[in-house]
């Protein structure tokens, strides 16, 4: 009797392994057929800064991070003034970046009206997209403020 359960003490431990070896490949095998990517993510860089032309600086600055993985940054989080005084940005690098502003066009120049960092950040990635698209490098911003208090911000092709 002594024999036999030393036999089942020393048996059960890979008989269990073998057991789990064989659940988990039937699992697998059939959840395979309903296997679903709930959630990916896209690579990202995150910036501090304190004004418009710092935030324009940022998403230069994401630009160049994100051509190495063949993308262009998106704004995924813009926040407020944190405990050190700045503000926070966070670009995902997004290969299929759609374009979301329209330019208003006068001369050579881009000038867009924003209210919003985003709309800030929006008005800069299409202004380089028009830029690039007529054979310049990059749109090169001046930033005013408007007597009733709302921003503008000019491109110029350069």
């Amino acid at each position: 009797m002594a024999t036999s359960y030393r036999f089942a003490q020393v048996g059960w431990r890979p008989a269990v392994a073998l057991a789990a070896v064989a659940v988990a490949s039937c699992t697998s095998a059939s959840s395979s057929d309903s296997l679903q990517q709930v959630q990916a993510s896209n690579p990202s860089v995150t910036y501090q800064y304190a004004d418009d032309e710092e935030l324009l600086r940022a998403q230069q600055s994401a630009v160049a991070f994100c051509t190495q993985y063949q993308a262009a940054p998106r704004p995924a989080r813009l926040a407020g003034a944190s405990t050190s005084g700045g503000k926070t940005v966070v670009f995902e690098c997004d290969a299929n970046l759609p374009t979301t502003v329209r330019p208003t066009i006068s001369d050579s120049d881009l000038a867009y009206s924003y209210h919003t960092d985003q709309e800030l950040l929006a008005a800069s990635r299409n202004a380089d997209t028009y830029c690039i698209d007529n054979g310049w490098q990059r749109a090169v911003p001046s930033i005013r403020t408007n007597s009733d208090g709302s921003r503008t911000v000019v491109f110029e092709c350069a």
